[in-house]
This record gives C-alpha cells, sequence and structure tokens, in this order.
C-alpha cells in the first residue's frame, strides 16, 4: 500500500513524474534540473529522423502478443483508410482517444505556460514544448490504432467476446453485449500500454518517479523499463504454461520479436543513417556486422537495466566514435550537457588564443548547442545540416553522392569526413 498504491495515486491525481521538495532552495534547484532535462529532450529528438523511423520497431514489440497475421490486417486497413480507423479507435476507446490526442492536463499546462509567458523567450519554449517530439508522435500516431485493431480482432477471433457475453447473457442481450464490447477494448487498450510504451504519470514505474536530479539519470528509461517488464512477463506466462522446455519456439520467438528484432533494426537505421553501410574494407565490414547484429542487443540489454546499465553504456561510449544525438539507447541529459559545456570552453578558449585553430563549423555547432542547452531553444536539429555545408566549403567533408549529403544534413557528418 505504502510502496505502491499510495504513490501510484497520488502521481496520477497530480500528474507530476517529479517528486516535489520541501523547501524554497529545493524547489529552485529542481526547477533548474527539471528545464536541463526538458531542454536536453528538446535538442535530441526535434525533428530527429533517426529515432522518429526507430520508433517503427514497435511493430516488431507489438507482435510479443499479437499474432502477425493481425497486424498486418490491421496495418492493411490503416492504409485503406486510416481517417475511418482513427475515428474508429477513438469512439471504442478512452484510453486511445486521450493518448492521440492529448490530455486535459497537457491542454491546460499549455494554457497556463502561455499566460504566464509572453516574451519572445517565452514564446519559443512554448513553440519547442508543442513541437519537439512532432515526428516521433507523428510515427507513434500511425502504429498505435494499428496495434490497438490488431488486438481487438485477435480478442475477438480468440473467444473473449463470446466468453464475457455468455458470462453476463443473464443480465440481458444489450448488457451482454456492453460489456463484451467493453471487455475486448480494454484488451486492446492493454496491449497499447505494455508494447508502446506509455509516458503518463499514471502509466510510469516508480523506479522513473523520483526527484528531479534522479530522473536525470533515467531520461529515456520508460521504453527499456517497458520493454524489460514486456519480455518478463510474456517468459513468466510461456514458461508457467508449458515449462521452458515444453517448447522452445515459443521463447525464441519471444527472443526474436522481443528483443533482437527491435535492437538490430534500430541500430540499423542509426547506422545506415550515418552512412556506415558503406565500408568496403573487409575489417570494417565485420566491425558493422558485428554492431548491427551483436552489439545492438548488448547495448539494448544494458539500457534495460537501471543505473548500472547506464554505466556500462557510458564506459562503452567512450570506445566508439558516435555521439548520443542518433541512437538514444541511454539517458542523455548528463553527457550530452557535459560535451556541450568542454566544447564551447574550447570554442572560447580560441577566441583567446588565436594560434588555436578551430573551424567555423566547430565554432558554429558547438556555440549552438550550448545556447539549445542553456535555453531551451531546440538548435540542434538545424545545425546539423548548416554545420554540414560549412564543413564541405572548408574541405574537411567531400560527398561523393546524394547519399552522403543527406547523411550530412541528418546528422551533421558524412563518411568522407575527415
Amino acid at each position: 500500500m505504502d510502496s505502491i498504491i499510495i504513490p501510484w495515486l497520488e502521481r496520477t491525481v497530480t500528474q507530476r513524474v517529479t517528486k516535489q521538495s520541501t523547501t524554497a532552495g529545493g524547489r529552485e534547484w529542481d526547477n533548474i534540473l527539471k528545464q536541463l532535462n526538458k531542454n536536453i529532450g528538446y535538442q535530441t529528438m526535434m525533428f530527429n529522423i533517426s529515432n522518429t523511423i526507430q520508433q517503427f520497431t514497435g511493430l516488431t514489440t507489438a507482435m510479443v502478443v499479437v499474432k502477425p497475421r493481425h497486424l498486418m490486417r490491421a496495418l492493411f486497413q490503416w492504409r485503406q483508410d486510416n481517417q475511418q480507423i482513427r475515428q474508429y479507435v477513438q469512439e471504442r476507446s478512452a484510453f486511445m482517444a486521450t493518448r492521440m490526442l492529448g490530455s486535459v492536463n497537457d491542454a491546460v499546462q499549455t494554457i497556463d505556460e502561455i499566460l504566464r509567458d509572453t516574451t519572445p523567450i517565452g514564446k519559443v519554449h512554448h513553440w519547442a514544448n508543442k513541437y519537439a517530439y512532432v515526428t516521433q508522435q507523428f510515427a507513434q500516431n500511425m502504429m498505435d490504432p494499428s496495434v490497438w485493431l490488431a488486438a481487438e480482432n485477435q480478442a475477438r477471433e480468440e473467444g473473449l467476446w463470446d466468453t464475457v457475453f455468455e458470462k453476463y447473457i443473464g443480465l440481458g442481450e444489450a448488457e451482454a453485449t456492453r460489456r463484451a464490447e467493453q471487455a475486448v477494448a480494454f484488451y486492446a487498450d492493454s496491449v497499447v500500454r505494455d508494447t508502446q510504451t506509455p509516458m503518463t504519470a499514471e502509466a510510469i514505474s516508480g523506479l522513473e518517479y523520483g526527484t528531479a536530479l534522479g530522473r536525470l539519470f533515467l531520461k529515456f528509461y520508460s521504453y527499456f523499463n517497458n520493454l524489460y517488464n514486456l519480455n518478463k512477463t510474456q517468459y513468466q506466462l510461456i514458461t508457467n504454461q508449458i515449462g521452458w522446455k515444453g517448447k522452445p519456439n515459443k521463447l525464441f520467438y519471444l527472443y526474436i520479436m522481443g528483443i533482437a528484432a527491435p535492437s538490430i533494426l534500430a541500430e540499423g537505421v542509426a547506422m545506415g543513417i550515418r552512412g556506415e553501410f558503406d565500408e568496403d574494407n573487409e575489417e570494417e565490414t565485420t566491425k558493422v556486422l558485428f554492431d548491427v547484429l551483436v552489439g545492438s542487443q548488448i547495448k539494448f540489454g544494458l539500457a534495460m537495466i537501471p543505473v548500472a546499465g547506464p554505466t556500462v553504456m557510458a564506459f562503452w561510449g567512450q570506445f566508439t566514435k558516435e555521439t548520443f544525438d542518433d541512437k538514444l539507447s541511454l539517458s542523455p541529459v548528463i553527457s550530452i550537457a557535459g560535451q556541450d559545456l568542454a566544447g564551447f570552453g574550447k570554442v572560447v578558449y580560441k577566441w583567446f588564443s588565436p594560434d588555436k585553430d578551430v573551424p567555423l563549423s566547430t565554432e558554429l555547432k558547438k556555440t549552438l548547442d550550448i545556447i539549445g542547452t542553456l535555453f531551451g531553444f531546440p538548435t540542434r536539429w538545424w545545425s546539423k545540416p548548416t554545420t554540414y555545408f560549412l564543413k564541405i566549403q572548408e574541405g574537411a567533408a567531400v560527398p561523393n553522392d546524394i547519399q552522403d549529403i543527406v547523411t550530412g544534413i541528418l546528422t551533421g557528418r558524412d563518411q568522407t569526413e575527415r
């Protein structure tokens, strides 16, 4: 009661995901940390094409619970008439209507922000708060109705509707029908919640509900925590029903859809956008294949472990050339803030040291990054193409074809960069 129920009720009623400090100084410090957390979210997610495409790995996650044929059929129906499907799902499910259209609390918060801060900076913050995750939400709003519809069809086919109808037929046909329809809708709601990572205050885990400082270490952890719980629950269901030796093909299917497919596909998308599949060297090709097929699953598994997982990942990151701007596999807040501060420090040092040669593209990128981190302006999404074209002028990048140019625009660099 004290450790689970009461905290959950508190989060649900207040719609807060951060514990409030009781002292004035503590509240001021919390506000600073919460703003930093929010600013880094804007910086990393605004028009992040790689992460947006990675959202579609949620389809493989849904296949852990929903049979692929139901999902394929739902996707075909969505393609035929997505407006009708969207309307049908929203009418059938209050949960989905809220998830797809935004909650009343979000609307109240937005109005409050507009009324409280009408300065130019305040308007930019409001714009960033509204649109920072727009591409990710667009992708999710394509998948959620399809997953919901597939789950509803599966519930009907597997007899949930008939079971509930027969149970309540004594109350009359109309009431039995209403309860049967409600049952399949609730089941479809649960599938979306379990496989597509709800982010609301009442849906996050108790681990994620903490102080503003603690939440810096758990940003974007909801996705991995949700997948951990999904895979663990399905594993327990399979082993409890048939035993782990009973049907190993079911456990293998769970591993493929719950871990291997989403991790490999997500890593493949990130590496593809960075242009890392164009290696002609056999040794480099072997490394790329290892990173995609094996390294991706190791990082995926580590990301599911709070605190310890990110610590190992941070150590791993010291031996790679990539930063956390493409593949979001762990909390990037402290890492990105530190990188931005250190990078801008080098630029400032160059200003006072004429013999220190720093390219204009680097100066511009580091300056824009620190502005975004400190002031909440989502500058990183357009600093990438801007600095990339400066690199071309400086001779630091020499694109060979349109693929290199597209990679440079999306990530800020291509495979030819020296």
